[in-house]
């Protein structure tokens, strides 16, 4: 059930980004134009951020742009 309800989390959580593709937000939420997301830059995004983990796959504790765009993939 969880796996369901993510893509419309993803949406709704990104509500003022709409229209926006996904490299887009993740370039706008990049602050500091490293090309990864931390925690803090997302701790904006409550949905993001509560959802951090699932996202970043190698546990580095930041979201690569391909970690992004592969977890976004998985959920529509």
């Amino acid at each position: 059930m969880k796996k369901l309800l993510l893509p419309a989390l993803f949406l709704t959580s990104f509500s003022v980004f709409a229209g926006t593709s996904p490299s887009e937000l993740f370039k706008s939420l990049d602050a500091d134009g490293n090309g990864s997301l931390s925690r803090t830059e997302v701790a904006g995004e409550a949905r993001l951020a509560s959802t951090f983990k699932d996202y970043d796959a190698d546990r580095d504790g930041e979201i690569s742009s391909q970690e992004f765009m592969s977890y976004v993939k998985s959920i529509k």
